[in-house]
């Protein structure tokens, strides 16, 4: 049965069409956008630059993280996320895109332009509004 569900094209593209799946989300690509723009952020400054709610981004996150795309580090309560460092030519090809979304998309640009002001800001003083 196994070696069946590897001969499938279907499986062979699972990963693929996963990535795809993360970028056919305009609230991921926001995030992605910070993330490729702003290195390592946490839940409470990606809440503060794009007004989405804490439950909507964790979910984000995950869906992010179950991609392939972003990777996470606890530092005591926090958890910071940044992209991942592409294993493949696919996600690095991915990736190289992503700066360029400030430029194809007005609001990627605002929401980075509340991000310099917000890293600005100290992460107790973000995380505690």
């Amino acid at each position: 049965m196994e070696i069946l569900t590897q001969l499938d094209p279907d499986f062979q593209l699972d990963t693929t069409a996963q990535l795809f799946k993360a970028l056919a989300e305009p609230a991921r690509l926001r995030i992605l956008n910070l993330l490729a723009h702003g290195g390592e952020l946490c839940n409470c400054q990606v809440e503060a630059v794009t007004g989405y709610r804490n439950p909507k981004i964790s979910r984000h996150f995950q869906f992010l993280k179950h991609a392939g795309l972003i990777q996470f580090r606890r530092e005591g309560t926090w958890i910071f996320y940044s992209l991942r460092q592409p294993e493949s030519d696919r996600l690095q090809t991915v990736q190289a895109l992503l700066p360029l979304l400030a430029q194809w998309h007005p609001i990627c640009a605002e929401d980075l332009e509340r991000w310099r002001t917000i890293a600005q800001l100290p992460l107790s003083e973000i995380c505690s509004r």
